[in-house]
């Protein structure tokens, strides 16, 4: 029983830690102004109906002396279950389990026999882990503890059909008559009819009476969920079963001589395979609203606008402009499974649902919010008696007002920048790459405070980075921020160095490609972490954002290779600059490619590029008499464009002399405005990036 009692501590600790999680934090937020609080879970009538077959095993004092012993059932046993959703991770379960059980003992001197008929009713809850993983994973394991109740009907074998009682003899035979039984010589050898005739209770070998058959049980079970389709699921799994009786085989520690026991109670392991079918009483949900957008496939129709690209329309798009390639719901906006207020694609912890949480969508423990709270009421991060600090840091830490968020910006202009500059940008743990007036410009650190802007800002200059103070606010505008003397020698005074600074860590990128000409940005649809970073020597550069794990890169490589750039390739940096390879600790194969300067590396693999005629592009609903003519010209492909327009675009070309073979074949139409573009992937790039990159 502690052991039992272990168990359930466990299971209940580990299923409740999300929800005690939850509700700490919660309760800290009633302490804050002006928090929101997350909706409550309502529970669904989602019912599944389950059956089952399988094995019912027995483990008691019966037959466990048996060499080799197998306490296996000898008929299939049952079972039938409703099943019902509590959250996206807890089941409640109602369940029946029914059948026999057979144990016969062949030594001596009990060679005892029993089969037991079982039926079972009970509960139980199962855990299957959903909080930690994907909700639509297709295989799910699964841990259950629950109570049930259950009757026995034990019977024995002690008489043949012709009523004649068995008694089993030292080699193993069976007769009417004792082996020392004085008349033994003239006993009849019997055989066993299995025929389980005798109410073990009415023996009474015990000495305890006709007692109820009836007792309780505490199962804990372990399994895998199997999605077969939308409405089917199956299982396979086992449950052992603590009883709380030790009378089912009726040896027990009463008992005396062969029929005495252990003081341990007996105990059921069931394992089984069952299917489960959704009833789902609600019936189908209705039709969406939005069907007439959409063909047969869910693609949408051509002439819709959906300007992000997330087959969502413009016109139902409550989220516009969402990141290419991220998970919608049906409205057009980011998915976000814990309810935290950052979508699943920005969120670094994904699966656990908080009312406060700080700007990488991570649950803040105590200390951080009492920090915040400390702030807000009457506290800066710093020892001053200056009254603007002191207001600066109330207004700051205010969590109920909109803040911007402090940069560092780097006042250089990309094309002019040096190899050796552009290392140095790029070996910085924290710049990251924004548009400022249509251009790409280089921002470092993510503060929500100022001080630390300026403290970044200090430790950028010692390291050589001269650099200015912005502001960016909710709609990514950047505004530059007034210094301020004071406050940045006050810093400056108090900071130490040594040991605080992460230059060194190595991590690394993954480059693109070195190109002697810039390529069009939809070259690179859907590759949302490409930089492109021109230099004074005539190469525009194309590089991801940084790893700080050398599987991450090599991950993102593979990525990229698959995407078609294949001349990609890993960059390590560490203390301010580039580094190789082999510098940051890895096997190098080829130590000639391990280099710290860049050549022209032109990485798009040439059978990727093709050529296609755009026939015509249009917004809303086609001229007939233009349709007239794409429908005469044939195999014409309808292509959503980022603008809200379709182009209508023919099968892609292997050469640009086949293209042009087409854009004859257009214009003998009429289809005058027709021209040949460039093909990436399924991407239209230019047709001069085109060239470029199949020659």
């Amino acid at each position: 029983m502690r052991l039992i009692l272990y168990i359930l501590v466990f299971f209940t600790s580990l299923v409740a830690s999300p929800l005690l999680a939850q509700q700490d934090t919660t309760a800290q937020a009633n302490e804050l102004p002006k928090a929101t609080k997350p909706e409550a879970q309502q529970l669904k009538l989602k019912p599944r109906l389950g059956l089952g077959v399988g094995t019912l095993v027995f483990y008691g004092d019966l037959g466990r002396d048996n060499k080799g012993y197998h306490p296996g059932s000898a008929d299939f046993v049952y079972t039938l279950d409703v099943t019902n959703e509590l959250t996206s991770f807890l089941d409640i379960r109602l369940y029946t389990v029914f059948g026999k059980i057979n144990i016969n003992e062949y030594t001596n001197p009990r060679q005892l026999n029993m089969q037991a008929t079982i039926r079972s009713g009970g509960a139980s809850v199962a855990y299957n882990f959903n909080n930690f993983f994907r909700t639509e994973q297709p295989v799910k394991p699964f841990i259950s503890i629950g109570f049930e109740a259950f009757e026995y009907l034990s019977k024995t074998d002690m008489f043949d059909s012709n009523g004649n009682k068995y008694h089993y003899w030292s080699d193993g035979s069976i007769h009417n008559l004792a082996e020392s039984d004085p008349d033994a010589a003239n006993s009849i050898l019997l055989q066993r009819d299995y025929i389980y005739e005798t109410d073990m209770r009415e023996l009474n070998r015990e000495g305890l009476g006709r007692f109820p058959e009836r007792a309780l049980a505490i199962p804990l079970g372990a399994g895998v969920e199997f999605k077969v389709t939308d409405r089917f699921k199956a299982k396979i799994g086992a449950t052992y079963s603590f009883t709380l009786s030790d009378k089912i085989d009726h040896i027990t520690a009463a008992g005396e001589d062969e029929y005495q026991g252990d003081n341990k109670n007996d105990r059921f392991l069931f394992s089984y395979f069952s299917l489960n079918y959704d009833l789902n009483p609600l019936g189908k949900p209705e039709e969406s609203m939005f069907e007439e957008f959409y063909d047969e496939d869910g693609q949408l129709l051509a002439g819709i606008e959906d300007t992000d690209q997330d087959n969502v329309p413009d016109v139902i798009d409550q989220c516009p402009g969402t990141p290419a390639n991220v998970p919608v719901d049906e409205f057009g906006c980011p998915l976000d499974s814990d309810g935290d207020g950052y979508p699943d694609y920005r969120d670094l912890e994904p699966n656990s649902p908080h009312t406060y949480v700080n700007g990488e969508g991570i649950a803040m423990d105590e200390d951080d919010i009492y920090e915040k709270y400390l702030m807000w009421a009457d506290s800066i991060p710093w020892v001053s008696d200056d009254p603007l600090k002191e207001n600066y840091a109330q207004a700051a830490s205010d969590m109920t007002k909109q803040q911007n968020t402090f940069h560092v910006r780097i006042p250089r202009f990309s094309s002019n920048l040096s190899q050796e500059e552009i290392n140095s940008l790029l070996a910085l743990p924290d710049v990251s790459m924004t548009v400022e007036n249509g251009e790409d410009v280089f921002i470092v650190g993510n503060f929500d405070e100022l001080p630390s802007a300026i403290k970044r800002k200090i430790e950028l200059s010692r390291i050589g980075i001269d650099g200015t103070l912005v502001s960016v606010d909710e709609n990514n505008a950047i505004t530059p921020v007034e210094d301020n003397p004071g406050m940045e020698a006050e810093i400056m005074a108090a900071m130490d160095l040594e040991g605080n600074s992460d230059e060194f860590n190595v991590h690394f990128r993954v480059q693109v490609g070195a190109f002697r000409y810039s390529l069009a940005r939809n070259i690179f649809a859907g590759e949302n972490d490409i930089w492109a970073i021109s230099g004074n020597d005539g190469l525009t550069r194309y590089i991801t954002s940084r790893y700080m794990s050398i599987d991450e890169a090599a991950k993102r490589r593979i990525a990229l290779l698959q995407a078609g750039f294949e001349g990609s390739f890993i960059t390590a940096y560490s203390g301010g600059k580039r580094i190789t390879l082999s510098d940051a600790g890895l096997t190098v194969v080829d130590a000639s490619k391990d280099l710290l300067v860049d050549n022209e590396n032109n990485s798009v693999r040439n059978e990727d590029v093709k050529f296609k005629v755009l026939l015509g592009q249009f917004i809303g609903d086609i001229p007939t008499e233009q349709l007239d003519l794409l429908l005469t010209f044939g195999n014409v492909k309808p292509i959503p464009q980022p603008d809200g327009s379709t182009a209508f675009m023919s099968v892609p070309c292997k050469t640009f002399e086949q293209a042009e073979d087409l854009l004859q074949r257009a214009k003998d139409l009429g289809i005058t405005t027709a021209e040949i573009r460039g093909d990436f992937n399924g991407k239209m790039i230019p047709l001069e990036d085109a060239l470029n990159l199949k020659n």
